[in-house]
């Protein structure tokens, strides 16, 4: 009989590589925390949406292609896309104890660049946004329960290089419903009739 322990196992290689955060859980409680630090309610629905959101747009960043941002597999849904282990945990709302990790600082920022542009946006309009992503399409004609492809999420939702160094901040409108704002700057029309006035 051959001697087998002389043989180095082999490895099998990942190529999507580690995931920037451990858990879904780590992104999805970092979610929870900073719609709370905001006084904003999130809905499971709308968190499905942005958790969908986030990992398509990671995978497609220009320094990171195909990258995880956390090891979560989504399903195609009539609504949109579900990490069904997170929704299975939430159905009830928030555990007490939801288990997770601080995330990495590039982790971080990465979340709040996707916070600033879409946590604003309404749980329909975020369905909608979804429900035009080709790879979610896919799955869903698929059939209900279909995981959505890794591959064909990338890509989707990433962010224009402008866009990224937009500040928005959310505040409260009169009736206390959150807004995103921009800081005011005028247009080509403003500023040709200021320069005509200056004149």
């Amino acid at each position: 009989m051959a001697d087998l322990s002389e043989k180095a196992p082999s490895v099998a290689t990942n190529a999507l590589g580690a995931p920037a955060a451990r858990t879904a859980f780590d992104i999805a409680v970092w979610l929870l925390d900073r719609a709370r630090a905001d006084d904003m309610h999130l809905p499971l629905q709308k968190l499905h949406r942005l958790l969908f959101i986030a990992q398509a747009a990671y995978a497609g960043r220009a320094d990171d292609r195909g990258g995880l941002l956390m090891p979560a597999v989504f399903v195609a849904d009539e609504l949109g896309p579900i990490e069904p282990n997170l929704e299975r945990l939430m159905v009830d709302g928030r555990p007490e104890e939801l288990p997770a990790e601080a995330l990495s600082r590039g982790a971080a920022d990465f979340m709040e660049d996707i916070w600033r542009r879409f946590a604003h946006m309404p749980a329909e309009r975020l369905n909608g946004l979804v429900g035009k992503n080709a790879a979610y399409a896919a799955a869903l004609a698929a059939g209900r329960g279909t995981i959505i492809a890794q591959s064909s999420m990338a890509g989707s939702f990433a962010p224009a290089p402008a866009k990224i160094a937009e500040d928005v901040r959310m505040l409260r409108s009169q009736n206390g419903a959150p807004v995103a704002v921009r800081a005011w700057r005028p247009g080509p029309a403003l500023s040709a009739a200021k320069t005509g006035q200056d004149r």
